[in-house]
């Protein structure tokens, strides 16, 4: 007893299936236009509002890929030196202070672009840091990008309680 058994799919059954699709569409259009409401788009973590697969393939299906127009994060890449040179003035500042120890310093936004500030000052009468050795454009860099992570999730806390507001 070899034969072949195939599924017999009826009518009901396709109707089933376009209405859950249809329903899975509603959800995520609803879904779509409640964060548009928010206004998150462009925030970290939060995609293009109209995810895709560059190749086709359908969110759901086996291969789907949604990263059609994200960020190419990868393009950091390009700057291995001077991303290093950071990591080396981070790591100085661990090893100072403590690992962390920057995301809870009081008023940090305007504390690190003044650092930020007295780096560039000091540059035009010295290339580094007198004391870590590494250079003030470095320390800079790493300021920059502490003011600008700061800046970015006091945003992000900001439309978060907006949100909670709204679900009230």
């Amino acid at each position: 007893m070899n034969e072949k058994i195939t599924p017999h799919v009826t009518e009901e059954m396709k109707q089933a299936l376009r209405e859950v699709t249809q329903e899975a569409r509603e959800i995520a259009q609803r879904d779509v236009e409640r964060r548009k409401r928010l206004d998150l788009e462009g925030l970290p973590g939060v995609t293009d509002m109209n995810e895709a697969d560059p190749n086709g393939v359908l969110p759901g299906q086996p291969g789907a890929k949604l990263d059609a127009g994200k960020v190419l994060a990868g393009v950091l890449g390009d700057f291995g030196l001077a991303l290093q040179e950071v990591a080396k003035v981070g790591t100085f500042g661990a090893q100072k202070y403590v690992r962390h120890g920057w995301e809870s310093v009081p008023d940090g936004i305007v504390r690190y672009n003044d650092a930020g500030w007295r780096h560039l000052l000091m540059e035009r009468y010295q290339s580094t840091a007198p004391d870590s050795g590494l250079l003030h454009l470095a320390h800079r860099a790493w300021n920059t990008l502490a003011e600008l992570e700061l800046v970015l999730r006091h945003e992000l806390n900001i439309r978060d309680a907006l949100a909670e507001m709204d679900e009230e």
